[in-house]
């Protein structure tokens, strides 16, 4: 993603994030960020054994 459209995303959200501090964010090594989820139920998953949910989805559609 450009440093262009990542500004976008944060003055779109309203976010009081610096564009700098969330393009160095979005830059780390292991990052993916994309509009696709990614790696969604294993959040999900840890979320419902940690008693965060009643219990974890059976898609990542039902969250």
């Amino acid at each position: 993603m450009t440093f262009a459209r990542r500004g976008v995303r944060v003055a779109t959200t309203g976010s009081k994030l610096q564009l700098e501090v969330a393009a160095r964010v979005l830059d780390e090594p292991g990052i993916n960020w994309s509009f696709a989820p990614h790696n969604v139920m294993k959040f999900a998953n840890f979320m419902a054994r940690a008693g965060m949910i009643a219990s974890a989805p059976v898609s990542w559609r039902d969250l």
